[in-house]
Order: C-alpha cells, then sequence, then structure tokens
C-alpha cells in the first residue's frame, strides 16, 4: 500500500474504490451509446488502441468521441472532426490518444474512447429527409451543388441522368419536393430538370433552405409552390456568357496564364442603354461609335451570343411559369423584375419580397418543419464543407505533395447517393527567376479524377 493510502477492508482503500467508480461510470456511457448509436467503433485499453469494429465500421471513417475519465463531455475540437489516424501510447494515468481531426492534432489522455462511424451523417440526413417526407405528405429530391470557396459546382446538365434515376425509383407520385441549395448554373439544365421532375408528378414544388440563385432562381418559377425559410434567397436571373470569343484578361502569377472573362448580359444592355439615356446619344453616328467600341472589347459573335441568350432566359422563365399560373400580366411582371428590375445580379430576393413583391406561391411553414429543412441543410453544409475556404496549404500540412478527394455536389433521396467527387494531386512549389523577381512559395494542382459516383456509405 502507498504511504497516506486509507485501507478499507481487504486492502480496498479510497484510490481503488475512485477507480472502480471512475471505470462504472465509463461502463454506464459506453452502454448508453452502444444503445443509441447503430453504428460505432470502441477504442480500448490494452497494449495498442484497438478498434472493435461493425461491418462498416472502418478506421479511415471514424468520429471520435473520447471521454476523460469519468466526464462524458467529448472534447469540442475533436467531436466535429473526421477521425483520420489514431496513436496510442500508455500513461501512468491512461491512454494518450492523438487524434488528427481535420487537419489539428488534438492531444490528450483519455481513460476511455469511442470512434463512431461518420455513417451517422448519412442516417442523420435520411431521417430528417423522411421527416420533411412526412411533413409535406411528398417524396422528396435533394440537389446541393456546392460554393465552397475554390471547389464550387454549378447546375448542369451532367447532373441529370442521376437525377432521373432517382426519380425512375419514386415512380409516379402525386407530389415531388425538389430541395435545392446553389449558386447558379447552366439555365438550359434547370429548365430540363424541371421538365423532367413534372414527367413524375402531379405537383412539383421547391424547398430552398438558403441560396437558390441564378438558375436555382429560375428552376423555383417552374414551381407550383415555394418554401423558403426565413434565411432563404433568391436572385436575379440574367445569366452571364463564358464564350470563346470573350474577352481575354491575364491571370497575375509567374505563370503567365490567361482566362476567358465572363460577360453578364445585363451589364452589355446597360453599357447602350447608358449611351443613350444618360448621355443622350441619338444619332446614328455618334450610335454606331458606341457599338464600335463595344465590339473592340467583345467579340462581335459574343455580342451575339449575349442577344440570343437575354432572350432565352425570358421565354424559359415564362415556359416554366405558365406550367402554373395563367395571368399573363402577372407572368409578364415576374419576368420583368427577376431579369432587369434589380440591375445587379449579385441582388438577394428574401422570402417576403418573394412572396409579397414578386407574387411568387411562397408557403408557411410549421415552426418544427422549417427547423428540420435548416438543419437538413447544415448537415450538407458540413458534409461539403460549404463553410470552409479551400486551402492547399491545409491539405498539405508538413508534406510537399498530397493527393486529396473534395465532394463538391449532392443528388440524394431516400437510401440513394450520387456525389460528384474531384481528386486532386496538391504540390507545394517554389517559383524563381526569371518567373518572378524573388523565390516565391505556389502551389501547382492536378486533377486526377472528377465524376459524379454513387456513394452508399457517405
Amino acid at each position: 500500500m502507498e504511504p497516506g493510502a486509507i485501507e478499507l477492508r481487504n486492502g480496498f482503500t479510497v484510490e481503488k474504490l475512485k477507480v472502480l467508480v471512475v471505470t462504472l461510470l465509463n461502463e454506464v456511457m459506453l452502454t448508453l451509446v452502444m444503445a443509441t448509436v447503430p453504428e460505432f467503433c470502441m477504442v480500448t485499453v490494452g497494449e495498442a488502441p484497438r478498434f472493435h469494429q461493425t461491418s462498416k465500421c472502418t478506421t479511415e471513417r471514424l468520429w471520435v468521441y473520447l471521454f476523460k475519465g469519468g466526464d462524458s463531455r467529448p472534447p469540442p475540437s475533436v467531436k466535429t472532426g473526421r477521425l483520420i489516424s489514431v496513436t496510442g501510447k500508455l500513461q501512468r494515468d491512461g491512454w494518450t490518444f492523438t487524434c488528427v481531426s481535420q487537419g489539428h492534432l488534438v492531444h490528450n489522455t483519455y481513460k476511455t474512447g469511442i470512434c463512431i462511424n461518420d455513417d451517422m451523417g448519412r442516417i442523420e440526413r435520411q431521417k430528417l429527409i423522411k421527416r420533411i417526407e412526412r411533413a409535406r405528405n411528398s417524396r422528396l429530391l435533394v440537389y446541393i451543388t456546392g460554393d465552397r470557396k475554390g471547389l464550387e459546382s454549378r447546375i448542369a446538365v451532367d447532373a441529370l441522368p442521376f437525377c432521373l434515376n432517382h426519380l425512375s425509383r419514386m415512380g409516379k407520385q402525386k407530389k415531388i419536393d425538389l430541395y435545392i441549395y446553389s449558386t447558379g448554373g447552366v439555365t438550359i439544365a434547370g429548365y430540363a430538370l424541371v421538365n423532367t421532375i413534372r414527367e413524375f408528378c402531379d405537383s412539383f414544388n421547391v424547398i430552398i433552405p438558403f441560396k437558390a440563385l441564378s438558375c436555382a432562381t429560375l428552376i423555383a418559377l417552374g414551381a407550383d409552390e415555394i418554401v423558403m425559410t426565413k434565411m432563404g434567397q433568391l436572385s436575379p436571373i440574367d445569366p452571364s456568357v463564358t464564350s470563346p470569343f470573350g474577352p481575354q484578361i491575364s491571370v497575375p502569377g509567374p505563370m503567365n496564364v490567361t482566362q476567358t472573362v465572363p460577360v453578364n448580359v445585363e451589364d452589355v444592355i446597360s453599357y447602350l442603354e447608358l449611351a443613350k439615356r444618360e448621355l443622350n446619344l441619338k444619332d446614328e453616328d455618334s450610335l454606331v461609335r458606341v457599338f464600335d467600341r463595344l465590339a473592340q472589347s467583345i467579340s462581335p459573335l459574343a455580342l451575339g451570343t449575349i442577344n440570343r441568350t437575354r432572350e432565352q432566359i425570358s421565354f424559359l422563365a415564362k415556359m416554366l411559369l405558365s406550367r402554373h399560373m395563367h395571368d399573363e400580366k402577372k407572368m409578364e411582371q415576374i419576368i420583368q423584375t427577376i431579369t432587369k428590375g434589380r440591375f445587379s445580379h449579385d441582388y438577394m430576393v428574401g422570402r417576403s419580397e418573394a412572396k409579397n413583391v414578386l407574387g411568387l406561391d411562397i408557403v408557411d411553414t410549421p415552426a418544427r418543419l422549417d427547423k428540420d429543412i435548416l438543419n437538413l441543410y447544415y448537415e450538407y453544409d458540413q458534409l461539403l464543407q460549404l463553410s470552409t475556404p479551400y486551402n492547399p496549404e491545409a491539405v498539405l500540412g508538413q508534406k510537399d505533395t498530397e493527393v486529396e478527394t473534395f465532394n463538391r455536389a449532392i443528388i440524394e433521396s431516400d437510401n440513394l447517393a450520387y456525389v460528384f467527387r474531384t481528386t486532386k494531386e496538391v504540390k507545394r512549389v517554389t517559383f524563381g527567376p526569371p518567373q518572378v523577381p524573388t523565390p516565391t512559395v505556389g502551389y501547382s494542382e492536378r486533377v486526377l479524377s472528377e465524376n459524379w459516383i454513387e456513394d452508399k456509405d457517405i
């Protein structure tokens, strides 16, 4: 017995009693987690950390919850991160687990640990999808195109076959809701998506948790009714045109790269309106000179594309509105406002304006449904890291070369998910003279693969 230790009976000391109590508390916590978590891995004390795994639980796809002594509160820095690796070293007061979580090392001493499979994210999303479907008495199709800075994706035609697979599995329905988050994309793809969904339902509706901008707003115009949360946003649908004949600019940097600049349709019209209205240019010669100056910056072929796109966007908007609206004057007012009346493509149309000014059919929802819609968005925000700007340095860490995979968009319904996934090689490189005056550290990136895939575990 250690000096100063108080002996109870049969050599049982207060210190041993404390250890027993802590052990019992940990066992209670483990039992509670095992009873409530469908997929878990438990790290136990031994010669090395051991993983007791279920069929889908692997050390590469884990979330870590560690309990220090009898403390049942997981450390916040570890709770929300994917566990990349665990190493263990036996210390006098327990195991020291070193967890690499979202690029951050977390060092702590814990007597017990539980690693939760990140399948929990999928389980939570599926639970929310089913709850929204019950509340809306509909089937739900989720289409998220990520706007993570540096890894943006957009609505495009390549997503249509995967949406069709979801719809084919659903079959003919009375009502289908499209849950959409996107900052835009190819307008004709959005138009085609609405028409495709309508082939499978009597009533087509859109749920907007947050951003449904540009092409996503065009999609919303085709809905019988729109569900928007209080932070839901629409935007003007005046598109930007990227043409091989568009203006070119040089990108600052050592590589001397040029890229084509997108041209906003309404910017071109605004330039011509400026000449006619503000500068009061009315005679034919003056207007010819103004147009000639414009054609020096933007190829006449690109200007032709811009004019055609402007006509097309109004036509598509009217076609979509006419599927559920029969008031010609109201339709023209909506199209005028959403294409020209807000002056900037960056203008955000909130829920109240969409309902009271534009006159769109924005439906009110119970507080519980509103909360579920937002919670589902937060799940996708975490899955696609929408709120985390891409940083090559965070990918590399201490390495000079690393291969990383990024989930950039998702199409999901009940028990089926397609993910747009990019795998790229990132290298840290140093540029020097004659490319740059002084040595500069930069990054070289090479896309190894980029495609839609079905992922049953995401």
